[in-house]
């Protein structure tokens, strides 16, 4: 890894310019420091790359034809950047699309860095109520998200609240308890690492350590 200067062009049109406010540290981005990621063993993806999907930042500057965002505004950006014109991506499906880029992990630069560029179609404004430092966790929060969608196929949507155990207390089962309580289910975290599991003291989600 290397720290290093790059210069820094205006966003074309359809771009935008990112001012990077909160990044943060992903397995992947350790996988990818360790040569360990699937998509570099397998050609898929290739170094050097700027590491970082879980960020949130300032619209530095926004290029022609991008209008729903403008200077200034708080943002986040989506990861998995298809090219949206597969019929993948109009099933709205981009990680089917053979040629999506993922920022930060395929032929990407991503968020370690002060400013990065990207296609506007990707980039969503936050509201005002929402902070920098928390939106930062937006891409892991999808990945519950899509997660849980998925298990209502299993679970029907007209059911009450269940009796949920989430196993393991790291950020993405962190959050999956957090949502889960938050839609009115009953929750059970467990986790070997008794540090992982404080957060939840004191509140309504149960916590055990074997």
């Amino acid at each position: 890894a290397a720290l290093e200067e790059r210069p820094l062009r205006k966003p074309s049109p359809g771009e935008a310019l990112i001012r990077v406010a909160y990044q943060g540290v992903c397995a992947t981005d350790l996988e990818i420091l360790d040569g360990n990621l699937g998509y570099y063993k397998s050609g898929m993806a290739h170094y050097p790359i700027v590491c970082g999907h879980e960020f949130s930042g300032t619209v530095a500057a926004a290029g022609a034809k991008v209008s729903h965002v403008k200077e200034g505004d708080h943002v986040v950006v989506e990861c998995i950047q298809g090219c949206g014109d597969c019929a993948e991506c109009k099933a709205q499906n981009p990680i089917g699309c053979a040629r999506r880029r993922e920022l930060g992990v395929i032929g990407a630069d991503g968020g370690y860095a002060e400013y990065l560029l990207t296609p506007g179609r990707f980039v969503h404004a936050i509201p005002s109520t929402l902070t920098l430092e928390k939106a930062c966790l937006c891409e892991p929060l999808a990945v519950v998200l899509k997660g849980l969608r998925r298990l209502s196929r299993v679970w029907g949507v007209s059911l009450g609240p269940r009796r949920c155990a989430v196993i393991g207390a790291g950020p993405i089962g962190h959050l999956t308890a957090l949502v889960l309580a938050q839609r009115g289910h009953q929750v059970t975290v467990f986790d070997k690492n008794p540090q992982r599991l404080k957060p939840f003291a004191g509140s309504e989600i149960s916590a055990q350590d074997d």
